[in-house]
């Protein structure tokens, strides 16, 4: 029996020395958050947003409290989403406290930039600010803002999306050029009908001013270029480091006019992308181009050009346009890896053409055209662009046509005409591109079908930024039983935060989108005058949990006295218990 019980127990040791080393094993299986090094969770602080960082830790143990509180930590701060408490919360306790500890500030709306930067002498507290995002702020601050900007030491990045129209901007370059570490910047705002983009070595006519400013300059991108710039265009001091260059033109710069221009300031480029749209053959030459090159761009590596416009010819028109394009396919294009493509068809004694670059050079942006006639370099090998992040679609037909695949694709604009029914569709998309990827979706077509909308929205679950533009009002047919169980996943398990309907919106269609957006934080619209009080009015019923999470709407095009109205709806019939109203330039905006 001695004997027996002495087995029995050492079973028991070993049993339990079995437990501890495998209870053991696992907590070296995982570690608690507290139990990491200082090192390790700062570097954990900087991937999150400053807002969600103060929200998680601040009320945790003292650690984390000094942590966050330490002078050495570096806070990005994002509040381009926020409702109007929550905002006042983070200002409260996360920038005004902080604000020397910022790195990073993303604003956007005229609220949160006059809630942030009033007075603007205490911009100078952000001392580290390195990246500043302003969004549709009113352009009567940008003079008082950009001067206390040039006291920021740190500052290498400004983005400035202007609310309203800005005209006299040549008195804010000199400004922007003070500002001592910055490297990059571009600045948005309202120009004649449509919004322009500025980055700071860009205006119309002042190039030869802009680069005065700019010694150091590697990269010179120029939009819009008119002739006006060409003939005040020869630069007493060329930047020695610039050997970048991008030029867009619209119908008012021919070749012999470029030339010139290329001949006289940018013989040290290694880069060159242009784009035209115009009707000039002349940029089709490809013996003007071969002698251009060789005699004034000695030192290019990248060629890359796109032409789209038309050619006008003779009877013989066709063999004419072929023997001009053919002239790309020889030994000075080929030994310089140059290859081209173009898409074109004939109409009557005109072609239209796009004709363009194959070799991408790490392009983020492609366009699908549906030309129905298009020839391809032979020596053409590339079929996958890993770089492409937004792609254009010119037409439902040239998707089914399309020889590519975008794999890395998250933006994805449809443009012109699409079917009502466009199952196939769907699926010739989903073979070029990962449609569960894509985040940002634009619908810009002549007359858009909310069907469309429906069988788009349902093949793309993580659509986070919307925007739809229909010359047409939009079309709400009504919807068949399959589409109404498409339409209830969508409702339910769509991402779409922010929502833009540039045209063709009624207070019917804002209704259907509210319902179809249920996390929508952000709706940007444009709808007839006589229908603003009505489509308030369903945006804004307190009862309608379809409007649960929106904090920011934004009307277009309203006069002062439709802005009146509407404000005095809103506090009359107390649609809102707290909110914030403004109107800046044409739009109404309002944030609660």
């Amino acid at each position: 029996m001695k004997q027996q019980h002495s087995d029995t127990e050492l079973y028991d040791v070993e049993r339990k020395t079995i437990q501890r080393t495998t209870v053991d094993t696992k907590r070296l299986l995982f570690t608690r958050f507290e139990d990491l090094s200082n090192e390790l969770i700062y570097e954990i602080f900087e991937l999150l947003d400053g807002y969600d960082l103060f929200e998680i830790f601040s009320n945790l143990n003292s650690r984390f409290q000094n942590l966050l509180t330490h002078p050495t930590l570096r806070i990005n701060m994002n509040l381009s989403s926020m409702s109007e408490s929550t905002f006042h919360r983070c200002r409260a306790f996360g920038i005004l406290p902080n604000k020397h500890r910022i790195k990073s500030l993303h604003l956007s709306s005229p609220f949160a930039v006059d809630l942030i930067f009033s007075p603007p002498r205490c911009i100078p507290k952000f001392s580290q600010l390195k990246t500043l995002i302003l969004d549709d702020i009113n352009s009567r601050y940008l003079d008082q803002l950009l001067h206390f900007l040039t006291l920021l030491p740190y500052l290498s990045s400004l983005i400035l999306s202007l609310a309203d129209r800005f005209r006299n901007k040549m008195i804010l370059y000199p400004r922007i050029f003070l500002i001592p570490m910055l490297k990059y910047c571009k600045l948005s705002y309202q120009a004649g009908s449509g919004r322009m983009l500025l980055p700071i070595t860009t205006n119309q006519c002042k190039i030869a001013a802009l680069l005065s400013y700019t010694p150091r300059l590697r990269h010179l991108s120029c939009r819009k270029l008119a002739y006006d710039a060409y003939q005040t265009m020869e630069m007493p001091i060329v930047p020695n480091n610039l050997t970048k260059a991008s030029f867009e033109f619209f119908g008012l710069f021919n070749f012999d006019q470029f030339e010139p221009l290329i001949r006289k300031n940018f013989r040290q480029l290694h880069c060159l992308r242009i784009s035209i749209s115009k009707n000039d053959r002349s940029y089709l030459d490809a013996k003007q181009w071969e002698r251009l090159i060789l005699t004034s761009m000695a030192y290019l590596r990248i060629f890359d050009i796109q032409y789209k416009g038309w050619v006008y010819m003779e009877s013989s028109g066709k063999t004419q346009f072929y023997d001009l394009i053919d002239q790309f396919n020889s030994t000075f294009w080929f030994d310089r890896q140059w290859f081209f493509a173009h898409q074109s068809y004939e109409k009557e004694h005109a072609i239209s053409v796009l004709f363009y670059s194959i070799q991408p050079y790490r392009r983020q942006s492609y366009t699908l055209y549906s030309h129905p006639e298009e020839k391809i370099c032979p020596h053409r090998q590339q079929t996958t662009f890993d770089t492409v992040r937004h792609l254009y679609i010119d037409e439902e037909q040239s998707i089914a046509n399309c020889l590519f695949q975008f794999p890395k694709c998250t933006n994805l604009t449809l443009l012109k005409s699409f079917c009502k029914n466009c199952d196939s569709t769907i699926t010739s998309l989903h073979r070029i591109i990962p449609l569960m990827q894509l985040t940002n979706l634009t619908i810009r077509c002549l007359n858009l079908f909310f069907d469309t909308i429906i069988e788009v929205l349902h093949s793309t679950p993580n659509i986070q930024i919307l925007e739809v533009d229909s010359e047409y009002p939009l079309e709400l047919n009504p919807i068949s039983i399959e589409q109404t169980e498409k339409l209830r996943l969508i409702s339910n398990e769509n991402k779409i935060q922010s929502l833009t309907i540039s045209r063709g919106c009624t207070s019917k269609v804002a209704e259907v989108f509210i319902n179809l957006c249920r996390r929508v934080q952000r709706i940007d619209m444009n709808i007839s005058t006589n229908e603003f009080e009505s489509t308030v009015r369903v945006l804004l019923m307190k009862h309608n949990i379809n409007s649960h999470h929106l904090r920011l709407l934004i009307l277009r095009y309203l006069s002062v006295t439709s802005f009146k109205k509407i404000e005095h709806m809103v506090h009359a019939e107390k649609l809102l218990d707290n909110s914030s109203i403004k109107f800046v330039y044409n739009r109404l905006y309002l944030w609660w």
